[in-house]
């Protein structure tokens, strides 16, 4: 048996704030190439950083930067265990992904922006040990992707508007997705608010959702484990079978659902 622990709400009306922990870009960020890092190595002013040494105590920070257009990848990093902080960067309209992150651990992206990339907002792969915050994921053709990964946390994000998935992790356990604003996401069925697939040990609780929902693909999940009181609609889950199951307001604190199968 397959466990994910699911706790959600579903709003009434469409969430217009991050959670509280975030902080406000900048208001003039500065124009930047785009950034390319391939290895510990790379880790220079040239490349955008602005301080620190790769430490856990004083991370490499790559900050204050707006990002416009780039032929395919605004801010790249690959290969790298350095400890790093990409904040209050912006990247728009980058043809692959805004943020791509490949093979790297002890990856903070807090406060950024990912708006209209004509592929993903925020793309880790192959990576563990990181953590994305506070951070707009809007109008993208799909907002965060997490593959083939491990021990990642996606937490308190406004991911909206994005024509894929708003959040997707597959083949990557014991990731968290916690306290996002999750908000129509998957225009015309071509995606879903937060996408499971072929992932386990993966925990998925106290997001808020507006028209969206889970979407639990390849694991074959046996049951979910619903965790907080829904206010109006209930929670919406589709498993691989494509059956729809709403549950009835005003569950109970703690519910076991039998996902359908076949």
């Amino acid at each position: 048996i397959v466990v994910v622990l699911v706790a959600a709400a579903f709003a009434a009306a469409m969430p217009v704030a991050r959670a509280a922990a975030s902080t406000v870009l900048p208001t003039a960020l500065a124009s930047h190439a785009p950034i390319d890092i391939e290895n510990d190595a790379n880790f220079t002013a040239v490349n955008g950083v602005v301080s620190g040494t790769g430490t856990a105590a004083n991370p490499y920070v790559i900050a204050g930067w707006l990002i416009t257009a780039p032929p395919f990848i605004g801010v790249q990093i690959r290969n790298t265990q350095a400890h790093v902080v990409v904040r209050d960067v912006e990247v728009t309209l980058a043809s692959v992904a805004g943020f791509y992150f490949f093979g790297v651990s002890n990856v903070t992206l807090a406060n950024v922006t990912a708006y209209a990339n004509l592929g993903e907002g925020v793309r880790f792969e192959s990576s563990h040990a990181f953590l994305v915050a506070a951070s707009d994921i809007a109008a993208n053709n799909a907002g965060v992707s997490i593959l083939d990964s491990a021990g990642g946390t996606v937490q308190g994000n406004n991911v909206t508007l994005n024509t894929g998935d708003g959040l997707a992790v597959a083949n990557s356990p014991f990731v968290t997705v916690a306290a996002n604003n999750v908000s129509l996401n998957g225009f015309g069925n071509s995606g879903y608010g937060i996408h499971l697939a072929s992932s386990t040990n993966d925990t998925v609780t106290g997001n808020r959702f507006f028209r969206n929902g889970i979407f639990l693909d390849g694991t074959s999940p046996e049951r979910v484990e619903l965790t907080q009181k829904y206010p109006t609609s209930g929670l919406a889950i589709l498993h691989l079978t494509c059956r729809w199951s709403d549950l009835a307001a005003n569950e109970a604190d703690l519910v076991q659902y039998v996902v359908p199968r076949g």
